[in-house]
C-alpha cells in the first residue's frame, strides 16, 4: 500500500478464521466488506448517518437512498471544490445552494450525472 501523504509504500500483515478453502474467495469478501465499512463511514461522517433517528422503514430507506445518491455527486465534484471535505463541500451546497447547482450542472455532462446517481441506487 502507497501512503497518500508520505508517499511510502507499506506493508500490513492481516490474520482471519475462516472455514472458507478458497484464498481468492476469501480475499473478495475481506475487501468486499471493506468497501461497505469505507462507504458507511463517509455517509457517517458527512450526513451524521448514525445519528438518524427516523422510525419509518420507508422514509428511512429513501433518506438513505438519497443520502448516497448526494455523496456520489459530492464525490463528482471534487475536482470543483479542490481541496474541500465532503462534509464542508455538503455545507456549501446548503449555504449557497443555487450557485454551486449551477456550477456542477454546467460543469458535469448529463451522463455523468446520471452515472453518478446511478451508482448510489445500487
Amino acid at each position: 500500500m502507497v501512503n497518500l501523504v508520505t508517499g511510502l509504500e507499506t506493508t500490513e500483515e492481516r490474520f482471519y478464521i475462516t472455514s472458507v478453502t478458497d484464498v481468492v474467495l476469501c480475499a473478495d469478501a475481506i475487501r468486499g466488506h471493506w468497501g461497505v465499512e469505507s462507504l458507511h463511514w463517509h455517509l457517517d461522517v458527512s450526513f451524521s448517518k448514525d445519528d438518524n433517528t427516523t422510525m419509518d422503514r420507508q422514509a428511512f430507506s429513501n433518506l438513505s437512498l438519497i443520502n448516497k445518491m448526494c455523496l456520489s455527486l459530492l464525490k463528482l465534484c471534487k475536482p470543483l471544490f479542490k481541496n474541500s471535505s465532503v462534509r464542508s463541500m455538503r455545507k456549501l451546497f446548503g449555504w449557497k445552494m443555487a450557485e454551486s447547482l449551477a456550477v456542477v450542472l454546467g460543469f458535469f455532462s448529463d451522463e455523468e450525472l446520471l452515472d453518478a446517481i446511478g451508482s448510489a441506487a445500487r
